[in-house]
């Protein structure tokens, strides 16, 4: 987890916004998008589209799309064990039945549950036999 931490922290969005003393409020008035799209750009949880790019690397004089690959480049990987990648994969399948079936209360509880071991995964941890254990990461290739 600590990998994926450091990982996220190196976001060059973040990095170069905070080098050039530029605000979010800033920033998503000069890239004409909300101020929270910014932050979704730097969680990493949305990506920017080209023209996004383009209008980062100008406002932070900087190429963004260069400095995004280069970090993608050292994203960690994660090292999931055939047990921990087959209960993901029973949860999926499960799930699969319930939409089949067609009931949208369980399909909700279901779809919670879902994205909570999704989260999980991206995030480094899980949750097994009532206790919580970090997942083993790996460095990237540079």
């Amino acid at each position: 987890m600590k990998d994926w931490t450091k990982w996220l922290a190196g976001n060059p969005i973040r990095v170069w916004r905070k080098k050039r003393g530029v605000s979010r409020e800033l920033l998503a008035v000069k890239c004409s998008v909300g101020y929270k799209t910014i932050a979704h750009w730097e969680a990493w949880t949305q990506e920017p589209i080209l023209e996004n790019k383009f209008q980062l690397s100008e406002v932070l004089e900087v190429n963004m799309t260069g400095e995004i690959n280069k970090w993608l480049a050292k994203k960690p990987k994660l090292l999931l064990s055939e047990e921990r990648k087959n209960e993901i994969y029973k949860h999926v399948t499960e799930f699969s039945i319930v939409i089949q079936n067609g009931d949208s209360s369980k399909i909700a509880k279901e779809s919670c549950k879902l994205w909570s071991k999704t989260f999980d995964v991206l995030y480094g941890t899980y949750e097994k036999n009532g206790e919580t254990e970090e997942l083993k990461t790996t460095e990237g290739n540079s």
